[in-house]
């Protein structure tokens, strides 16, 4: 995955396009995904409690959200 001056590549357009339709998806559901750049991983939060653990990848972390 590479970013030419800023332009990212198909294989890195394709996972932020992924992170964006995750985000959707949560927000669907009334959840946002959370990153904490201190731990360099997402949780998922549906109003201020949290719905999942630490993953690290927004996809990750939505699909058990939704799953649950």
């Amino acid at each position: 995955m590479r970013c030419y001056n800023g332009c990212p590549d198909s294989e890195l357009q394709a996972l932020l396009d992924d992170a964006k339709k995750a985000g959707e998806e949560l927000a669907k559901k009334g959840m946002r995904a959370v990153y904490f750049p201190a731990e360099g991983a997402w949780m998922v939060f549906k109003n201020l409690a949290p719905v999942t653990d630490f993953h690290y990848s927004k996809r990750s972390a939505a699909d058990t959200a939704l799953k649950s």
